[in-house]
């Protein structure tokens, strides 16, 4: 079985991350071609880690009060709501809330139908009036791709340092077995 692993760390109240997960398509200056396998693989990674309720698997981590949040969010009271917006897009709004008044994590995302893509941003609030335990080691993007032995090409935008090429699209092509690190 060929893996993936990818994380990505933010220390901020929120993280935007655009993804999208290819197989073998180059990323063009002018255009974006896309096939069916390309839709196909992303959407089940999608609804793998991001769709139905609670997903058992969600491509972000973080550490509140010292424990993993993969161990958290399952204990946490969960909902979702899910809305279609113009242009082929849906957008899922996953929310997961700490017994009693405490830590809200939600998480808000874009899935694309035309392109295969999806982008979440995930915003923290406490909910109560006293302070939370201690948030640390966000890591918004923290997952793993199974594509059984295929490069997976992944396309994405670093968000915008004040710089000419804030939001521009990059692409790097992950063999199997690669770990990328992104920070």
């Amino acid at each position: 079985m060929s893996r993936v692993f990818l994380s990505g760390f933010f220390h901020r109240k929120c993280f935007f991350l655009l993804l999208s997960v290819t197989t073998l398509a180059a990323w063009p200056a002018a255009a974006v071609t896309v096939n069916s396998a390309d839709q196909q693989l992303a959407s089940a990674w999608l609804g793998r880690h991001l769709a139905g309720g609670p997903p058992k698997d969600l491509p972000f981590s973080f550490v509140y009060g010292g424990k993993n949040s993969r161990e958290l969010l399952p204990k946490w009271k969960f909902s979702r709501a899910e809305k279609k917006l113009e242009g082929g897009k849906t957008e899922i709004a996953l929310t997961f809330a700490e017994p009693g008044p405490g830590l809200e994590v939600r998480v808000l995302i874009v899935r694309d139908e035309l392109y295969p893509t999806g982008e979440w941003t995930i915003f923290f609030r406490n909910q109560g009036s006293k302070p939370t335990a201690i948030l640390e080691k966000i890591l918004a993007m923290d997952a793993v791709w199974d594509a059984g032995g295929t490069p997976v090409n992944l396309r994405y935008a670093n968000g915008s340092n004040t710089t000419p090429d804030s939001y521009r699209p990059w692409s790097v092509l992950l063999p199997p077995e690669r770990i990328y690190r992104m920070t």
